[in-house]
């Protein structure tokens, strides 16, 4: 009887061991996939939140552009120069909802242009 309870305890610790070294195993693959997951999440959200701020700062070069050229109209408007009241009245309407738009377009599209760069597809 007692080297019968021997052999069982043995073959015991041995099964024991055995789906241990298994389960570790499979976390560790498993562990490896969501790591990857998980980097892929932060690096595409870390990419679209770049690609946000650069379509902001081209919408606020845009703007300072718009602006630039608003004062340069006006300015050669009280010099005299009448053929630019047409562009003091149209050209900020015209200028400001262009980068408006292609503000909001690049925003939008950030974090599809993101999961293309960080995903390549």
């Amino acid at each position: 009887m007692g080297r019968m309870r021997f052999a069982v305890i043995v073959l015991a610790v041995i099964l024991t061991l055995t789906l241990v070294v298994g389960v570790s195993m499979a976390e560790e693959q498993q562990g490896n996939r969501f790591i990857n997951a998980i980097k892929r999440f932060f690096g595409a959200t870390g990419k679209t939140v770049e690609n946000e701020v650069n379509a902001v700062g081209k919408g606020v070069k845009g703007t300072a552009d718009v602006v630039t050229e608003e004062v340069k109209d006006i300015g050669a408007l009280a010099t005299g120069d009448g053929s630019k009241a047409k562009d003091v009245l149209v050209k900020p309407v015209t200028g400001s909802a262009e980068v408006v738009g292609e503000t909001a377009h690049d925003v939008i599209n950030a974090p599809i242009k993101a999961g293309q760069e960080v995903y390549g597809e």
